[in-house]
């Protein structure tokens, strides 16, 4: 994935499945990568657990991880994971407004 180091993705359903491995995913191209959990953040030690394993197989990532406890069927939910991952991504870059792609299964929106 050319060009992703650096960038802020959110990804949604990141502690099993497809969601884990996309955040993996995007966490060894050196993304930093914002890991939605719906109500259980015990699930997303799985999803760390994968990265660090991951990470140190190719000498580590260089990516930041961010836990974000939401529900994407709820809009307010939503906003307000944008809203936490903007917050995270600015701070981290002096407060210089930083945007971020959330991946909803099918598709992307930009926060």
């Amino acid at each position: 994935m050319e060009g992703i180091k650096g960038k802020n993705v959110l990804v949604t359903g990141a502690t099993s499945g497809i969601g884990q491995a996309i955040a993996a995913r995007f966490a060894v191209e050196g993304a930093n990568v914002a890991i939605n959990y719906r109500n259980d953040p015990d699930k997303v030690k799985d999803t760390q657990e994968l990265i660090d394993q991951m990470c140190s197989q190719v000498r580590g990532c260089g990516g930041k991880e961010l836990l974000v406890e939401g529900d994407v069927s709820e809009e307010k939910d939503i906003i307000r994971m944008c809203e936490e991952v903007a917050s995270a991504a600015s701070r981290k870059s002096k407060g210089k407004r930083q945007k971020a792609k959330v991946i909803f299964g099918k598709g992307f929106a930009d926060c």
